[in-house]
């Protein structure tokens, strides 16, 4: 459907459009098939989507608290894990 309104003037009435289904849609029983339109654009929306400073777009570009706070407790774990070995009284504790 993308594909066949890409570059369609923003005034179109009733324009005719022939799509056919992609071969992986969800919907099993209109795979393959070809449907027939009449589209009329009403309304046009853009949105505008903030670029991600970082290389994943799931982390935040700055830490939360709380991401700071899971940081920290994981770096004091592991410092006693070093330390005590397993099951270390920090670690322990953070079970409780």
């Amino acid at each position: 459907m993308r594909e066949a309104l890409t570059g369609v003037p923003l005034d179109t009435k009733d324009k005719q459009l022939e799509i056919t289904v992609p071969d992986d849609y969800k919907d099993e029983s209109l795979r393959g098939r070809k449907a027939n339109l009449s589209v009329t654009i009403l309304e046009v929306r853009a949105k505008e989507v903030r670029r991600s400073t970082t290389s994943s777009p799931r982390t935040p570009a700055r830490p939360t608290p709380s991401t700071a706070c899971a940081r920290r407790c994981a770096r004091d774990l592991e410092t006693a894990r070093r330390r005590h070995g397993p099951g270390g009284p920090r670690e322990r504790a953070a079970r409780a």
